[in-house]
């Protein structure tokens, strides 16, 4: 069984062992490994300082996670607020102040079950 690691990932473990603020980033979870190697074969021939330009393209990258996020709530919230939009507020209050009639006459209902329930309980005193 062959154990060779591909060359660009062994390429990416020396320059990764030779900044170890990276690999800092990674343990804090600012970035996956997942993205840090995506980000080292974009830009692993150009000639950037990684120290100081890595933070300003890993927050660009976030940024825009950010809005595709926002971008995929808001979709999938435009058809519940058009349909928000359509509900007739004064049929709602109607419902609910029925709604309110009936459970205020199940309270009576209730109320008479258990004065019913105490009467009939109730012994007549001995003579």
């Amino acid at each position: 069984m062959n154990n060779k690691l591909d060359p660009t990932v062994s390429e990416f473990k020396d320059f990764v062992n030779e900044r170890p603020f990276l690999i800092e980033k990674v343990r804090k979870h600012e970035i996956s490994w997942q993205e840090l190697y995506e980000i080292y074969m974009e830009n692993k021939d150009s000639d950037i300082n990684w120290e100081d330009d890595f933070d300003k393209d890993t927050s660009r990258k976030k940024e825009s996670k950010h809005n595709k996020s926002f971008d995929s709530l808001k979709e999938s919230l435009l058809p519940l607020l058009d349909h928000l939009q359509k509900v007739d507020l004064g049929k709602v209050d109607q419902n609910v102040h029925q709604l309110n009639g009936a459970v205020k006459n199940i309270q009576k209902l209730i109320g008479q079950f258990k004065q019913d329930s105490v009467n009939n309980h109730r012994h007549p005193p001995f003579y």
